[in-house]
């Protein structure tokens, strides 16, 4: 059977620390030293998984079932509820905290009660809710194991609501997540709102150069069985807006309900019909696509790169004691003494490859900032054309200004990844061509990017007229009889006649009616009196006030671009910096380590040209025993690397 994500992460981490513990007294600091950042990278390394969408799509009651909560920790409402981000992940012991800015500006953790989260993540303006204006984030630790791995949930506010902060509170945390959860509704199409958001996650997306981490879940499918046809456009819409191919969008009809009546009733036709365990399986591929394959392999390079600095001298050792004519002795130390003076070469500061590194670097940052003012150029004119077309944001420019810094954030993001991919391939062929093999590392800085800010403008709103309605006098009948068509009572015959005919039916009350000279004449009252009332109309913007503003934003837009290109290149060049300080201090790292192996296996050559015949086979024994856990670790990483690539979604 496979191995899961925590079985693996947990077999890699006791490998670490039992190599950890064989470096003691063994002078190689350098190599202890950089297995322990290894570890510590997985050990802290978090899965993050952001739930976002439109409020009233259920993303709160998707979570708590994802976590298995019966009694929910995150706010239901059907009106839009949660305002602060809420983030879920392990702990020891069931904890909550409100992260709150103090005075000063600092952020400090405040310990809460789970019956507080819901003053702190809820709008002030529903029962139960306070304004707790300083926080900025809540955080619940549960000891569920399925967090123990470093998986974090977060639930977000609604995007394009009626809060705009909401929108921009989740934007925020988006470039942090390995995958995304985008929650729709089958209970209507995606709004526009929701298609602008998605357009910025797809821009996410196309700058980075990748296509996965969205997934878009399909909620609410147990309040209707004829879905297939919403299904199906809702996956063209994503496509569309995401700039994928229908293969490439998968939507999952889900109901997080259903799961919640599965926890409660503990009936698996509702865990079934719920979608979620497919959900899951989705979300778990997508996370070893993105980033599991990094963190574990990263891991076990780092271990195979400690057990040959361990072993190698003890290898060197045995062979020179197995050749006694002492030619493989002497190959060796010659081979030594070499690698030795190249890494001491390698180490100045006049290497090469420093040069080398300072012009790659040069070079990619001109392609980041070529790639960010195309994508940019695409969000400029998306906005001079698509957006500045919709009443939408020309009625309340601060919803253009939110929307465009949304795209222009999210893109630069996904330049910094793409660079960030791109530096750590440099860093690796940088490695290769120095004879030095380098652990699994990805690079990443989130760079800065020019906000677009507009200037106060007046909302425009549709004016409003008094249309008068005028209403007729109304009657309820009450009863009625039949007269003379004289206008008097019926006569003894005519009353005796239509008493038979009544018995008859109505039609021949009809007949006989008219047979002997009478008519049915209804009785009624007044209900309500003739009169009239007034209601409130809206005429609509004039299109020559939309016309108006159409243009005062497109210019105010158009000064924007070239100030947004010089902020541009600025942070880029900052990224380039910093991705070059990495770089080198790992080229020196790395450079460090290969000495110090080496430093360590001159001493053991020279002891071993020094050993009698006897001393060599008592020394051979003792060299067995010696490398046998470095030569277990070996093959452990060879077992776990298979492993790895066997995990569900490593195979892209």
């Amino acid at each position: 059977m496979t191995a899961t994500f925590d079985e693996l992460r947990e077999e890699i981490l006791s490998l670490c620390a039992d190599l950890d513990a064989r470096t003691d007294g063994r002078n190689v600091p350098h190599t202890a030293e950089r297995l322990r950042q290894a570890a510590a990278r997985l050990t802290d390394g978090k899965l993050v998984v952001i739930l976002c969408g439109e409020f009233k799509r259920g993303k709160s009651t998707l979570l708590n079932a994802l976590l298995d909560l019966r009694i929910p920790l995150f706010p239901v409402a059907p009106t839009p509820k949660t305002r602060l981000i809420t983030s879920v992940a392990y702990g020891e012991t069931e904890q909550y905290f409100a992260k709150v800015t103090g005075p000063d500006g600092a952020t400090e953790r405040k310990p809460i009660t789970r019956e507080d989260i819901e003053t702190y993540v809820g709008e002030p303006d529903h029962a139960g809710s306070a304004d707790h204006a300083d926080a900025v984030m809540v955080e619940i630790l549960l000891p569920d194991r399925r967090l123990k791995s470093g998986l974090v949930l977060m639930d977000t506010p609604g995007v394009g609501g009626i809060h705009p902060v909401h929108s921009k509170i989740t934007e925020h945390v988006l470039p942090t997540a390995d995958a995304i959860v985008f929650v729709a509704s089958v209970t209507e199409p995606l709004r526009e709102a929701e298609l602008d958001f998605l357009y910025a996650a797809g821009t996410l997306m196309r700058a980075s150069d990748t296509r996965d981490g969205l997934l878009v879940a399909l909620n609410m499918i147990d309040t209707r069985t004829d879905y297939a046809d919403l299904l199906t456009e809702t996956r063209r819409r994503v496509a569309e807006r995401t700039g994928r191919t229908l293969a490439q969008t998968p939507v999952l009809p889900v109901s997080g309900l259903h799961k919640m009546h599965y926890l409660d009733t503990g009936d698996k036709a509702f865990l079934e019909e719920s979608g979620i365990s497919e959900l899951e399986a989705a979300l778990w591929k997508q996370l070893a696509d993105r980033r599991i394959r990094v963190l574990l392999g990263g891991t076990l390079a780092a271990v195979e790169e400690t057990a040959n600095a361990m072993v190698n001298p003890l290898r060197a050792e045995e062979a020179s004691l197995r050749d006694r004519t002492g030619r493989r002795l002497a190959e060796l130390e010659e081979e030594t003494t070499a690698s030795h003076a190249r890494l001491v070469r390698l180490r100045e500061e006049s290497a090469q490859w420093r040069t080398d590194i300072h012009e790659q670097l040069a070079e990619l940052g001109r392609e980041m900032t070529q790639r960010a003012s195309r994508i940019f150029d695409e969000i400029w004119q998306r906005g001079e054309t698509e957006l500045l077309a919709q009443e939408w944001y020309l009625t309340r420019p601060a919803r253009l200004e939110q929307q465009l810094n949304s795209e222009f954030a999210l893109a630069m993001s996904g330049v910094d990844e793409w660079g960030g991919r791109r530096a750590t391939a440099i860093q690796q062929e940088c490695a290769a061509r120095c004879g030095l093999k380098l652990s699994t590392t990805v690079l990443r800085h989130t760079a800065a990017v020019s906000i677009v800010s507009l200037p106060s403008f007046q909302t425009l709103k549709a004016k409003t007229r008094k249309i008068r309605h005028d209403v007729p006098e109304t009657r309820k009948t009450i009863g009625g009889g039949y007269v003379s068509r004289t206008g008097g009572k019926p006569n003894l015959l005519q009353r005796g006649a239509m008493a038979i005919a009544k018995e008859l039916g109505k039609g021949a009350e009809r007949v006989t009616a008219k047979m002997v000279g009478v008519s049915y004449m209804p009785e009624t009252t007044i209900t309500s009196g003739a009169g009239s009332y007034y209601t409130t109309g809206k005429e609509g913007i004039s299109p020559a006030k939309l016309s108006k503003r159409r243009a005062e934003l497109l210019e105010v837009l158009r000064e924007a671009r070239p100030r947004q290109h010089r902020t541009t290149v600025a942070a880029v060049a900052e990224q380039i910096e910093d991705f070059t300080e990495a770089i080198t201090a790992e080229m020196d790292s790395l450079i460090a380590q290969e000495l110090e192996t080496l430093d360590n296996t001159l001493p053991l050559l020279e002891q071993a040209r020094t050993r009698t015949e006897t001393e060599a086979r008592s020394r051979l024994s003792e060299l067995a025993a010696e490398q046998q856990p470095f030569v277990a670790a070996l093959q452990a990483v060879g077992r776990l690397s298979e492993e790895v690539e066997e995990l569900p979604g490593t195979d892209s």
